[in-house]
C-alpha cells in the first residue's frame, strides 16, 4: 500500500499492527445501520462517493487481511471480512458493468 494510503487511513494500517483492532478497521467499510443494506439509491450514491481507485484499494487492502492472518482469524472478524470482501467486490463490479 502506498503512504498516501496509510496517511489517510491510520485506523486501516493500525488495525494491520494491532490485530485486536480488526473489526474496528473492517467495520469503517460498511454502511452505517444495522441491516447494512447495499442497495437502492442511498448505496449507489454512497458508492459513487469513493473513486474506483479506492474500491480497489479497499478490495486490495481486504484480500491483504485474508492473506496475512490466514487461518488464524477469529469467527467474528472473518464474517465481517466476508461480508466486506463481498460489498466492496460487488460495489467494483458494479462500476465497472460488470
Amino acid at each position: 500500500m502506498t503512504r498516501k494510503f496509510a496517511r489517510r487511513n491510520p485506523l486501516l494500517i493500525g488495525a494491520l499492527q494491532e490485530i485486536r483492532y480488526l473489526d474496528w478497521a473492517l467495520e469503517c467499510l460498511f454502511p452505517a445501520g444495522r441491516k447494512r443494506r447495499t442497495a437502492g439509491m442511498w448505496w449507489a450514491d454512497f458508492r459513487t462517493g469513493f473513486s474506483e481507485q479506492q474500491r480497489e484499494a479497499i478490495c486490495t487492502y481486504l484480500k491483504g487481511v485474508r492473506s496475512m492472518l490466514g487461518d488464524s482469524i477469529d469467527p467474528e472478524n472473518r464474517q465481517l471480512l466476508d461480508e466486506a470482501e463481498a460489498i466492496w467486490a460487488s460495489s467494483t463490479q458494479q462500476r465497472r458493468g460488470d
